[in-house]
């Protein structure tokens, strides 16, 4: 581990060690300290509503960030991460998702899930081919952007049948009576692979 990782755990360990279980911190901010690993023991900080960790060089985060039930806004953004596989059982609160600049192949139907709350979601600038059709099942989310990517099918289309802008924009545009306004937008978004979705 590095000199700043294990300032980092060292720091993390002595606050929560003094603290106990019952932390009032809200918001933790470790973003652009060249973290390769995230503690076990921010697990502890039940408390945290926003935690930041951008610009650093993490690929995987500790299954006790789970535990974090209040947080509402993550920020992962400028990381290393290829795949994003971590328990989110307790992510019920989550409202705000950043993961842009990563270098994401996929991001998992069971994951989006698992964040019934997400208003805003962010994965531009990664490497993702394909969306989950569980995007379109997430009642709150505001915003959905997904600028430089290599998509080249929409939610819940045939993954077998190719992806092209002029197929999707001429079907939707003519068809706005029959498809809900949250795919609506989400296809039309896939005519320049650079959206943000409002409802």
């Amino acid at each position: 581990m590095s000199t700043q990782n294990e300032k980092i755990a060292q720091f993390l360990n002595r606050y929560t060690g003094w603290c106990g279980d019952h932390l009032t911190r809200r918001t933790l901010h470790l973003y652009s300290n060249q973290l390769t690993v995230v503690p076990n023991s921010i697990g502890r900080m039940s408390s945290l509503k926003t935690l930041g960790l951008s610009d650093n060089q993490l690929t995987v985060l500790p299954n006790s960030i789970g535990r974090l039930s209040s947080l509402e806004r993550l920020y992962l953004q400028g990381n290393q991460f290829t795949a994003f596989r971590i328990s989110v059982a307790g992510f019920s609160s989550l409202m705000e998702l950043r993961l842009d600049q990563n270098k994401l192949h996929t991001v998992s139907g069971s994951f989006i899930d698992a964040l019934p709350s997400l208003q805003v979601l962010d994965i531009s600038y990664n490497r993702l081919t394909v969306l989950t059709a569980s995007l379109l099942r997430l009642a709150d989310l505001r915003e959905l952007m997904i600028y430089r990517n290599a998509l080249k099918h929409s939610p819940g289309d045939d993954a077998t049948q190719p992806f092209t802008s002029k197929d999707r924009h001429t079907e939707e545009v003519h068809d706005t009576k029959r498809q809900p306004p949250t795919l609506l937008n989400i296809a039309l978004g896939f005519v320049w692979n650079t959206m943000v979705v409002l409802k």
